[in-house]
């Protein structure tokens, strides 16, 4: 578990209640069912946000998040290079199916499932 302040690289509001962020991460990458604290500099709000890594590259990480309190307004409020600490990635993960496997998840769930897949 690394923590860290990272900056925001790249917003995409998928709907009025829902956005996509990715942030710059140089610590270790997470595996599909992981999560991070997240939890803007600037925060009005005192904890962090648990959040399930989405996918993630050579030195980035992205997640999908749910605007529902003040939180994780916060989180899509944020301007492209504002830093947000990141705190993971976090949790034992999900290990790779061996054959064939039928993956099954709903609403924001599907982020890790997705990174899975």
């Amino acid at each position: 578990m690394k923590r860290r302040t990272a900056p925001l690289r790249a917003k995409f509001m998928v709907s009025e209640t829902l956005a996509r962020i990715e942030f710059d991460w140089a610590g270790p990458s997470p595996v599909a069912g992981q999560f991070f604290m997240l939890k803007p500099e600037r925060s009005a709000v005192f904890l962090a946000r648990p959040l399930s890594a989405a996918d993630w590259g050579p030195g980035w990480v992205g997640f999908l998040t749910a605007i529902r309190g003040p939180g994780t307004a916060e989180l899509a409020a944020l301007a492209l290079g504002e830093r947000v600490e990141l705190i993971g990635p976090l949790g034992n993960g999900w290990p790779r199916p061996a054959g064939f496997a039928a993956l099954v998840g709903g609403g924001l769930g599907v982020a890790p499932v997705a990174a899975l897949a």
